[in-house]
């Protein structure tokens, strides 16, 4: 059965038992890749479950998402997908040239194009800027998806993936920098599961592939989007039916308006919160694992016999 992204959910659905997200987390240990730097998970239910409140409303404020940001409450526990320092003695190793430093990430949160420039702006801080899209993002974005799968797999879990949040860096920091002992960190993208939604995004193609005559070359069928003169209109969404378990009959536009409310409304939510005109400063000393987490490791993060 496909899953679909909500963007509206049921009150009458639940999140995912901690131990089915902890089952989640796990399985990513299964799925084959290369050594992994700077990625890390945060569940900030597990520190503060009354964050969640103030999460949701930082999200309506700067995300430019066509959602029904009440509902999205409904969901009770997160899994973002960050960027994070590595410890200062991996960092200093010139063999390590795999990782971003937290000089690299405090550039990234004051210029989001910092880390795709040309390699050679680097040079100088001995970071490869071919490394992080060959190796870094790809480790991200396969494990999003390894754990979206998973879920809906296995427990039937419908997912929220945002990526938007990573235009978002130093606002990020600023609301919520003191939960990683104030280190720079960027949140690459965001994840939380549900059973039942109420609006789903889907377009008409199905989803279906197209190939030449002889197979040797296959894609997706672009799907069309609509305009109304020169602007895009809102997503295609359908209503779900909870009985037969998937998508229903398609909103109409009056539908899709009503269904986001506020979504005209964001930048006053932006305005009220100010969080980019609010000062962001870092304790580049500080750590995020105590020393004894890494007794069995060498400065390359090869295990001591």
């Amino acid at each position: 059965m496909w899953y679909f992204f909500p963007t509206s959910l049921d009150k009458d659905g639940h999140s995912p038992s901690q131990e089915e997200l902890n089952a989640g987390i796990e399985s990513l240990r299964e799925f084959p890749g290369n050594r992994v730097y700077n990625m890390a998970l945060w569940q900030p239910h597990l520190q503060d479950p009354e964050i969640l409140e103030y999460i949701y409303t930082w999200l309506e404020a700067h995300l430019n998402c066509q959602f029904d940001w009440d509902s999205m409450r409904y969901a009770t526990k997160q899994v973002w997908f960050m960027l994070v320092p590595e410890r200062k003695e991996f960092e200093n190793d010139k063999r390590m040239y795999e990782l971003l430093h937290r000089e690299h990430i405090v550039n990234q949160i004051n210029d989001s194009g910092f880390i795709f420039k040309d390699a050679t702006v680097h040079k100088d801080l001995g970071y490869r800027t071919d490394t992080f899209i060959n190796n870094t993002l790809p480790r991200i974005y396969m494990s999003v998806h390894c754990l979206i799968n998973f879920m809906h797999k296995q427990y039937g879990y419908h997912a929220v993936m945002l990526r938007k949040v990573n235009n978002c860096a130093y606002e990020f920091n600023v609301a919520f920098g003191k939960y990683f002992n104030n280190m720079p960190v960027l949140p690459w993208c965001l994840t939380y599961f549900y059973s039942t939604p109420h609006i789903i995004k889907h377009h008409t193609t199905k989803r279906e592939m197209i190939s030449t005559d002889d197979n040797s070359i296959t894609m997706f069928k672009p799907r069309s989007i609509k305009y109304k003169g020169t602007t895009k209109t809102l997503t295609t969404a359908h209503y779900w039916d909870k009985e037969r378990d998937t998508y229903g009959r398609s909103l109409s536009l009056q539908e899709k308006i009503d269904a986001y409310p506020r979504f005209k409304e964001q930048h006053i939510l932006r305005q009220r919160l100010d969080l980019k005109n609010k000062p962001l400063e870092f304790d580049l000393d500080a750590e995020l694992f105590p020393e004894e987490v890494f007794l069995n490791y060498d400065s390359n993060h090869q295990g001591k016999d």
